[in-house]
């Protein structure tokens, strides 16, 4: 019996899983607010009403895709950022990389550009979960960075905040150029006044 309820189960999360690739396809084709469920449950060769079944609605799947989008974002910031040994090259690894990594993710790109996704309690959810995790990376590379008598740093947590603002304020200008010298450039000079007032003088 219970074997009966494991074999349902991943059923199901096999069927909810081709339902969300299948809507994934049709928002970035045609984007979130043209694609409507009907057009989700005919791509998937079912039924409306079969589609209940597995999401309350286009919201429940998109709010599945923003998740796993920001899963992967996470793991893939982390991931590079760890391959690199300097504290220096890591926060700079943090602002280049985490562009290059954003534009990956569309949905996560429009659900913190649009406000229209505001009113979305799970999109509130996942950007504060976006913010927290970016802002604990940052905190553990600057605690790397004292550690290693590199950085003199008395409150790490505000400083941490301060940069994530700053770098989330270079965004929409490094979105907006595909010039990877500029888009260092850009980091460079950020990175220069940064760690002039970081660093340890001793």
């Amino acid at each position: 019996m219970k074997s009966r309820r494991l074999g349902s189960g991943d059923k199901r999360q096999k069927k909810e899983q081709a339902i969300i690739e299948v809507a994934l396809k049709l928002f970035k084709k045609y984007g979130f607010f043209k694609t409507t469920l009907n057009d989700i449950a005919r791509e998937s060769g079912m039924g409306k009403a079969t589609l209940y079944y597995y999401f309350t609605g286009k919201e429940d799947i998109f709010s599945r895709i923003v998740r796993r989008e920001r899963n992967d974002f996470i793991k893939s910031l982390k991931k590079r950022i760890n391959a690199v040994q300097g504290v220096e090259d890591k926060l700079k690894l943090l602002a280049t990389t985490r562009i290059k990594i954003f534009r990956n993710y569309p949905n996560i790109s429009m659900i913190i550009s649009n406000e229209y996704f505001s009113s979305f309690d799970f999109v509130e959810r996942e950007k504060e979960n976006i913010f927290k995790e970016e802002v604990q990376i940052i905190e553990d590379i600057l605690k790397k960075g004292i550690q290693e008598g590199i950085f003199a740093i008395e409150d790490v947590h505000t400083l941490s905040l301060g940069i994530y603002t700053a770098i989330k304020g270079l965004e929409s200008t490094l979105l907006e150029t595909d010039s990877p010298a500029d888009i260092n450039r850009k980091v460079n000079s950020l990175a220069a006044v940064l760690f002039y007032g970081i660093k340890n003088k001793r």
